[in-house]
């Protein structure tokens, strides 16, 4: 974790920059597992702290999640039956889905971010910020790349962030929806709540200093970048795949 801190930090090793970068290196994969499958197959995947794995590439980067155990709970979509697909003790109430999962996340990454927080001046509120942002983020990029509903999706991310800051009241700062339009349509994206700090270590970058959906970037530059984004993911998307 120091040497994660120290490479997403530099020049600013220990600051908050590294802290934040971290904070969110760490979170976005598991909860990009969790919020697709809660969005796509209203599946919760249980996240004990002893379960998740996390591969690294040689830079350091996530490049995998695993988890140790194949169970999950299915809502069915009837409001009086959660089902387990594997037996997994005590089931949530019916129709809570969202809440059992804000738990999940809550044990999972708290001790996490308080490890953190002890090794760099990046605070915890923030750390929970990014959080919640990757939810609606994650959400919101699986609804547009599978052709979902997209105000569904972000129902469903409202209602985990909701049961997520009712367990743990750091969660202050929420994203909001912004709309564009671009060749291929209309899309809903989440801007952040939160800065992940970015911008400070690529200074040198003028053109993507800021992310395209960093609360500090004004509207009027932010809509043509969103539109790019969006072109080029769905080229990435109709490029034939290598045999």
């Amino acid at each position: 974790m120091d040497g994660w801190i120290r490479d997403c930090g530099q020049p600013h090793a220990r600051s908050e920059v590294g802290g934040a970068i971290t904070a969110l290196r760490v979170c976005a994969p598991v909860i990009d597992l969790a919020v697709s499958l809660l969005v796509v197959h209203r599946i919760a995947v249980p996240l004990p702290p002893d379960g998740v794995l996390l591969a690294l590439d040689d830079r350091r980067r996530v490049a995998g999640i695993a988890l140790r155990e194949a169970t999950f709970l299915v809502d069915d979509g009837d409001a009086q039956k959660v089902t387990a697909a594997v037996p997994t003790g005590e089931l949530p109430a019916p129709g809570s889905l969202g809440s059992y999962l804000a738990s999940q996340l809550v044990d999972l990454l708290q001790p996490i971010f308080q490890a953190l927080r002890s090794r760099s001046r990046y605070g915890l509120r923030g750390m929970w910020g990014q959080a919640v942002d990757e939810i609606a983020a994650a959400a919101m990029r699986r609804a547009r790349l599978l052709g979902l509903d997209q105000a569904a999706a972000w129902q469903i991310a409202a209602e985990l962030t909701d049961a997520l800051a009712a367990v743990q009241p750091l969660v202050r700062r929420r994203p909001s929806a912004y709309s564009v339009s671009w060749p291929g349509g209309k899309a809903t994206l989440a801007i952040k709540g939160s800065c992940c700090l970015y911008f400070k270590v690529s200074a040198h970058c003028d053109v993507h200093r800021y992310c395209s959906t960093c609360p500090l970037l004004a509207d009027e530059e932010r809509a043509p970048r969103i539109a790019s984004l969006l072109q080029r993911e769905y080229a990435r998307l109709r490029r034939p795949k290598a045999a």
